[in-house]
């Protein structure tokens, strides 16, 4: 092959690279709830990943934070979202009354079918925090995963972050719960280290650091 014709191919090559990387890609599913129903107007949020040197940085410069896009499912029970571009992006289905479902797509890279997204009604979970003395403990962070049941979201088995928030006053804490999900409740809280516990049943679970 000629050297000459070697800077050429590079610019090709990157120029099809570039493009790749800036088309946007479809993402397209449908939302269910008990009974098989389809359900409308579910609000379907796609929100870019970024990692923690990348927020760090975006603080320090002032740059604001990327606004998620957002779709509704029509009568079907089907939605259709696109990513500007190819990377990593979270996709949340949301409405009134039912807990929510989060999956990861790490990474997206061509227009992507998830699987059915099944809602459940949302009984609400309770977690209070405590501490060795069994005084409650404010501002703990209390994040909860779920295990995937038959009715997979987005692709293979794993578990998938529902929620993250810190507790009040009272060291107590209410997420978004349905009554089947298996959870992983993880707890931290400055001074102690990190604990885990498992709930596979009710409403409400107690945590002492």
């Amino acid at each position: 092959m000629s050297r000459r014709l070697l800077p050429l191919i590079f610019i090709c090559w990157t120029f099809l690279a570039c493009t790749g990387a800036l088309a946007s890609i479809k993402i397209v599913g449908r939302v269910m709830v008990p009974g098989d129903a389809p359900l409308s107007e579910a609000e379907i949020t796609l929100t870019p990943l970024t990692d923690v040197m990348s927020r760090l940085l975006a603080n320090e410069s002032g740059q604001p934070k990327p606004e998620p896009i957002r779709a509704l499912t029509d009568a079907s029970g089907r939605y259709e979202i696109a990513a500007p571009h190819a990377g990593m992006w979270r996709v949340e289905v949301a409405a009134a009354g039912y807990a929510p479902l989060r999956t990861r797509l790490e990474p997206l890279i061509e227009p992507t079918v998830l699987d059915d997204g099944g809602l459940s009604p949302d009984v609400g979970l309770t977690v209070g925090v405590s501490d060795p003395e069994g005084r409650p403990v404010k501002d703990a962070s209390v994040s909860v995963a779920i295990a995937r049941g038959p009715r997979a979201f987005g692709g293979p088995p794993r578990h998938t972050t529902r929620g993250r928030c810190t507790t009040a006053e009272d060291g107590s804490v209410k997420l978004a719960h349905a009554e089947r999900d298996v959870v992983s409740i993880s707890v931290a809280a400055a001074g102690y280290p990190v604990r885990e516990l498992d709930l596979r049943r009710g409403t409400s679970a107690r945590v002492r650091l």
